[in-house]
C-alpha cells in the first residue's frame, strides 16, 4: 500500500475520531477542568464559540494539567504555542490573551491511554481539521 493510500485511509477515519469527543467545555470554568478532565494522556480541540470553528489541536501526557495551563494566566504559560498564536493571529495584545480564551474559546476533549496514539490523532486532526492556530510541517507523502 503506498503512503499516499495510507493517509487517505487515516483522513477518512477522522471525523469518526472527532465523534469520540466529549462534548464542548466553556474555558471560563477553570475549576470545572480540574474537576472533570482525566489526568491522562489525549487530544484536545479549542474552538472560537461563536463560530465552532476549531482554532487549536493539542496533545499531551496529562489533559487535566495541559488545559489548567491554558486557563492559566501564570506568566510561565503564557507562551506556549497555542497562546503565541492566537495572540499573533487574533488578540494581537498579550494582556488580552487570557480574557479572549475565557470569553471567546471553547473546548473538547478525547482522553487515551497512550500518549503516541494522542501524538497520531494530533497530526491527523490538525491536517483534517486545517485549524489556524496549529503551525505544522506537512506531512511529507512520498
Amino acid at each position: 500500500m503506498s503512503v499516499e493510500t495510507s493517509i487517505k485511509i487515516i483522513m477518512n477515519q477522522a471525523d469518526k475520531i472527532l465523534k469520540e469527543f466529549e462534548p464542548f467545555k466553556e474555558c471560563s470554568e477553570a475549576r470545572g477542568i480540574r474537576n472533570e478532565v482525566p489526568k491522562k494522556a489525549g487530544v484536545y480541540i479549542f474552538y472560537d464559540k461563536n463560530s465552532q470553528k476549531p482554532l487549536y489541536v493539542g496533545e499531551t501526557i496529562n489533559l487535566r494539567r495541559r488545559l489548567t495551563e491554558h486557563h492559566s494566566n501564570a506568566n510561565a504559560y503564557k507562551r506556549s504555542p497555542f497562546r503565541k498564536n492566537l495572540n499573533d493571529k487574533y488578540v494581537k495584545n498579550w494582556d488580552k490573551v487570557q480574557e479572549y480564551i475565557n470569553c471567546k474559546c471553547s473546548f473538547k476533549y478525547l482522553a487515551l491511554n497512550d500518549h503516541l496514539d494522542a501524538c497520531i490523532i494530533e497530526r491527523i486532526l490538525i491536517k483534517h481539521l486545517n485549524t489556524p492556530l496549529n503551525k505544522m510541517k506537512e506531512m511529507k507523502e512520498g
